[in-house]
């Protein structure tokens, strides 16, 4: 099985490849950091913030995913929710 975001990137580069029907999973990705660096999550989660209050999260996945997948931008994840994140 591919990765999705592998899949959009080549269905990108040729046209002539659709994807079809919702992904198979949804395997959440995080961003990493040192275990226990508190002000490093806080850095990052308020950035997180900043950037989805702003509609920049929304902007970036229109230029990227959203060149392949038509529709808006969905709704990003709970920050926190991915498994081991808290």
């Amino acid at each position: 099985m591919q990765d999705e975001a592998v899949l959009l990137a080549t269905a990108k580069q040729d046209p002539a490849i659709k994807i079809q029907g919702k992904p198979l999973t949804s395997d959440p990705y995080g961003i990493g950091l040192k275990h226990g660096d508190a002000q490093m999550k806080q850095f990052v989660n308020d950035w997180l913030k900043k950037i989805q209050a702003s509609g920049l999260w929304a902007k970036v996945w229109k230029n990227s995913v959203g060149t392949v997948v038509q529709g808006e931008a969905p709704k990003p994840p709970a920050i926190g929710s991915a498994p081991g994140s808290q």
